[in-house]
């Protein structure tokens, strides 16, 4: 099964955009994907703190990875701001 222009899209999480993650999903016939900010730390919040802000140096290189599969982002999760999302003291 494939996603269709009209119809609903199949999206997979990933982590990386590494060749061979890539490969591996767009096999499953996979064209969307969403991935979060980075990659996880166990020293963070949620481990992504690092990566942020996006600048459009890396989200380039990510959609030219996908692009070259033949895919492209669905969504990109933005994490590692607790504070804000809980409305606790030092959210500004």
């Amino acid at each position: 099964m494939t996603d269709t222009p009209n119809g609903p899209k199949i999206g997979i999480s990933i982590s990386n955009f590494q060749d061979s993650t890539l490969r591996r999903v767009r096999q499953l016939g996979i064209t969307t994907v969403h991935s979060s900010g980075g990659i996880p730390s166990p020293n963070t919040n949620f481990g992504v703190e690092k990566h942020l802000p996006w600048t459009e140096k890396t989200l380039g290189s990510d959609m030219k990875a996908l692009h070259t599969h033949g895919m492209k982002m669905g969504a990109k999760m933005i994490t590692g701001f607790p504070n804000a999302i809980y409305g606790r003291p030092g959210r500004d």
